[in-house]
């Protein structure tokens, strides 16, 4: 926050002028300024030693260790290598299954995308991939009900789908988070597994 100056419209009560409160707030600092420096002299101490090197960066947010890849998952084609720049995002898994997060922990709602080199939206246009969630900072906990595949009958519900978008086919799995806080997300698809946290 930016200190107040008279130059800057201040409100001045009527009983003084601009010219007289400046002066005044002038007079004052500088009365304050003088006690500040005779003060720091008396208690003057022996040079410090060089400062410590600063501690290394901890991925916390409101103390949840949020998912932050060290190395992002470069997807080959025909996917695209990483998301497309404006969603601030990073791949994060292997080639059996991958999502993506966002470096500040931020989440994309109750939606969660997966991809992976063994699905195929002909195929599967109900992928059989299972998301659940585990509450860290609090009891708390969630399950998606499982997709069906046309083979295997009509779908009764079902949380998975499938996705078309600027960053390629993806399976999409709405789940609901039950309050706010900090989880671990984790899904299940053809044997793969994979787990991120984030601040929902």
């Amino acid at each position: 926050m930016r200190p107040l100056r008279c130059s800057e419209g201040v409100a001045i009560p009527f009983s003084r002028t601009w010219r007289e409160h400046c002066a005044f707030g002038f007079v004052a600092g500088l009365a304050l300024m003088a006690a500040a420096c005779t003060s720091g002299a008396e208690g003057a101490a022996a040079p410090s030693s060089p400062t410590a090197a600063p501690p290394t960066p901890v991925n916390y947010v409101d103390d949840c260790p949020i998912t932050i890849p060290s190395q992002p998952y470069i997807a080959r084609a025909p996917y695209l290598a990483q998301p497309p720049a404006y969603y601030h995002s990073v791949w994060y898994g292997s080639d059996d299954l991958w999502t993506m997060v966002d470096p500040s922990g931020a989440t994309f709602g109750e939606k969660t995308f997966w991809w992976s080199r063994n699905f195929n939206i002909e195929d599967e246009r109900y992928p059989q991939i299972a998301v659940t969630g585990r509450r860290l900072d609090a009891p708390g906990s969630f399950a998606s009900t499982t997709g069906c595949t046309p083979r295997s009958g009509p779908c009764v519900g079902g949380d998975a789908t499938n996705a078309y978008a600027d960053f390629g086919t993806a399976m999409l799995v709405g789940v609901h988070i039950p309050a706010r806080g900090c989880w671990e997300i984790r899904a299940h698809y053809k044997g793969a597994e994979l787990a991120y946290i984030v601040q929902y």
